[in-house]
């Protein structure tokens, strides 16, 4: 169970977890997704900062991250094949869509807003959206945690990889893909479980449970 500090006021955080129920009740695997990027990434974050109200954040907006596939239509989600231009589109349309959905019911905390729209802007500047500034450190954490948590579990169109192959690819997309110093200080901390035990261990009681949150105001 995570607990985190209210960081603005209790109708904010009301707000956030509407919108994650939203998801929840759409696209349940999109929200456990969602939902263990962003138990990772608030590890990641506080080990980097030592900072829990900004770990907190990125909890939430890592929560947050995919909101934008609220719009995305379901045959896409669930296509087991190569998308079309227009689908990929469609796809690529999800971090926009996310921050305006987030903009409508309430959301104004411009580091969760900020992680929503650049979560797929590479470090080399390339992904999208196309006009997205370079991301900060909470969209760095989030990206490289969505990339892995994406590699590892079961998507329609490709079988998970194991911990260790993921970890690779997070290692070849550093400076590339992924700011070099937030995939290193990543890797050392899957590294300190043993292979696919990361899974069990630091999942076991998260992966496929409905999230539960307790909000300390």
């Amino acid at each position: 169970m995570r607990k985190t500090k209210c960081f603005e006021n209790n109708r904010s955080i009301v707000d956030l977890f509407n919108i994650f129920e939203q998801l929840m009740k759409k696209e349940e695997e999109v929200a456990l997704h969602c939902y263990r990027t962003a138990l990772i990434a608030g590890e990641i974050s506080f080990m980097l900062t030592k900072n829990k109200k900004f770990s907190d954040k990125v909890f939430m907006s890592g929560l947050l991250h995919d909101i934008g596939k609220l719009e995305t239509p379901k045959e896409i989600l669930k296509s087991t094949g190569k998308l079309s231009n227009s689908e990929r589109i469609q796809v690529q349309k999800h971090p926009v869509d996310g921050a305006l959905i987030a903009q409508k019911s309430g959301v104004t905390d411009g580091l969760i807003l900020g992680v929503i729209f650049t979560h797929h802007k590479r470090f080399d500047m390339t992904g999208y959206p196309c006009d997205a500034q370079p991301q900060k450190l909470a969209s760095s954490i989030i990206s490289v945690c969505d990339a892995f948590d994406a590699m590892c579990y079961s998507r329609p169109y490709a079988k998970p990889k194991s911990v260790p192959e993921a970890g690779r690819e997070i290692s070849n997309g550093s400076g590339t893909q992924f700011h070099p110093k937030i995939a290193k200080h990543f890797l050392n901390f899957v590294s300190s479980c043993e292979n696919d035990e990361f899974q069990q261990n630091f999942y076991e009681n998260y992966a496929w449970e409905r999230p539960k949150v307790v909000v300390l105001c």
